[in-house]
């Protein structure tokens, strides 16, 4: 038996496609051996212990919106915990939330609900698993304000901490390669939530990024000394192309699906750009993005 056919064997659920192609937002992508979309913590395990049965490597996902897949496809099983793994229930003033919640539609329903807190997650477009391993934020909020606990398989076991180690768009969780985030408690401040407030920060977003075209967030870091959009537009790159990819017009920390980009198109275009500010103020920008798959 190959590989993918031992997973197959192991795995005990029908929510499994295989040689499967998958685009991430950015609209770009290849097939992967096989795409999981569990509904429970018991899916989640069964198939991580049947992946590792089989030696096929997993990567967990949310909507894939920070996430590029090579050309050539991945050859493993992607978990994707996203709309099948989402929902939430209130506990008490608390926020019980699965892993694959969209940020956005958490944020909306709880603010519409009158709940303060997340107004700045209103336009943040991944899941609040992804959110949490990278303490997504903006307009001066971020989820580890209102993040209070974390349930998380560690690859062996359940395990619920009260406080994750949150950093600078970072967790704990960023060095953790085997924990598959499950859910997480959120507190928020009842009757203080403003949907003004967040309309007014989506607005704002809207205005800034290059929301009309498939992209996959902002493709740097931010560098130690200044902004990355910034620096790229000052080395001359804002609307550079590589086939049908292109640095932003509107804003240069973005590279966009221009027309038809392959994976390869954008890569290329990512590598341009990081080689020529190198090479013109000695800054190495470091990836934003998680690059996964064969060429």
């Amino acid at each position: 038996m190959n590989k993918i056919d031992i997973f197959k064997s192991e795995y005990n659920f029908n929510n499994c496609e295989y040689d499967k192609e998958v685009k991430t937002s950015m609209g770009v992508g290849g097939k992967v051996l096989a795409l999981c979309c569990p509904e429970n913590e018991y899916q989640v395990i069964d198939c991580i212990k049947a992946a590792e049965k089989a030696e096929l490597p997993v990567y967990v996902c949310g909507n894939l919106s920070n996430t590029i897949i090579k050309d050539g496809g991945y050859c493993g099983v992607i978990l994707r915990m996203s709309d099948n793994y989402s929902g939430y229930k209130e506990d008490n003033g608390r926020f019980i939330v699965k892993s694959g919640t969209s940020m956005i539609k958490l944020a909306k329903e709880l603010t519409e609900k009158g709940y303060g807190g997340l107004e700045f997650a209103g336009g943040i477009p991944g899941t609040v698993g992804g959110g949490i391993r990278m303490n997504a934020g903006a307009y001066g909020g971020q989820l580890s304000d209102v993040v209070k606990g974390v349930t998380y398989y560690d690859g062996e076991k359940l395990v619920t901490i009260d406080k994750a180690g949150f950093g600078y768009r970072k967790s704990i969780f960023a060095d953790m390669d085997k924990a598959v985030i499950l859910e997480a408690v959120f507190e928020l401040e009842g009757g203080s939530g403003s949907m003004e407030k967040l309309k007014e920060f989506n607005r704002k977003r809207a205005e800034k990024q290059p929301l009309d075209k498939p992209n996959c967030g902002s493709v740097f870091k931010r560098p130690k000394d200044g902004f990355a959009a910034k620096i790229i537009e000052e080395c001359g790159l804002k609307g550079t192309k590589v086939g049908g990819a292109a640095v932003s017009e509107k804003h240069s920390g973005f590279i966009v699906n221009d027309n038809q980009a392959s994976a390869k198109d954008v890569l290329t275009l990512m590598e341009q750009v990081k080689t020529k500010v190198n090479r013109q103020t000695g800054i190495l920008l470091e990836n934003e993005w998680v690059i996964i798959g064969e060429d």
